[in-house]
């Protein structure tokens, strides 16, 4: 039987877990759309979002003070994404 890593096992950095209010999360075609970031690290987040995406589709987060960062979903469940 193969074993399946879960989402944590397979991370290739540890992130830090906040609350970080102001950023934004943009899909595309669509207008920019205030959340809170629950965890990051340099290739990832994790954050609330109110509608079921698809794993592989594109966002923009804009964390206050920084510039734009493309991020792709690599995981949605239960209203929270992982990026």
């Amino acid at each position: 039987m193969t074993r399946v890593a879960s989402s944590r096992e397979i991370r290739a950095e540890p992130r830090i877990d906040l609350w970080l209010e102001g950023a934004t999360l943009r899909e595309r075609g669509r207008h920019a759309a205030a959340i809170v970031v629950h965890d990051l690290s340099p290739h990832g987040f994790r954050t609330e979002w109110p509608y079921q995406l698809e794993r592989g589709t594109q966002l923009w987060l804009k964390l206050p003070g920084f510039e734009v960062w493309g991020a792709v979903v690599a995981w949605n469940r239960q209203f929270m994404l992982g990026c």
